[in-house]
């Protein structure tokens, strides 16, 4: 690396992994979709979350879906609420 960067303090090495079926057929886990959750929790709600990272409600709650159908418990709870606004609640999995 020496030789090839000009200043080579100046970078770092990174990479991104992902959870996902050992034939590499769906995803479970990875960087976006941990940041998906992360925004249910501090919104309340996979609309809210899906706008902050701009994208479609429909896409975030296929996402939400693919989680909780391959997880032992599911991740996210949805339940109808007052007005028929969806609440959504997180579950942890830290024996909870």
């Amino acid at each position: 690396m020496k030789n090839l960067l000009q200043n080579p303090h100046e970078v770092i090495i990174t990479g991104a992994i992902w959870i996902e079926r050992h034939d590499g057929s769906e995803r479970f886990l990875g960087k976006g979709r941990i940041q998906l959750l992360e925004l249910i929790v501090e919104h309340g709600s996979i609309s809210k979350a899906a706008k902050a990272m701009e994208m479609s409600y429909k896409r975030a709650w296929d996402l939400v879906n693919s989680m909780n159908s391959q997880a032992q418990k599911p991740f996210v709870i949805t339940r109808m609420g007052e007005k028929y606004k969806r609440k959504v609640g997180f579950k942890h999995f830290y024996g909870h």
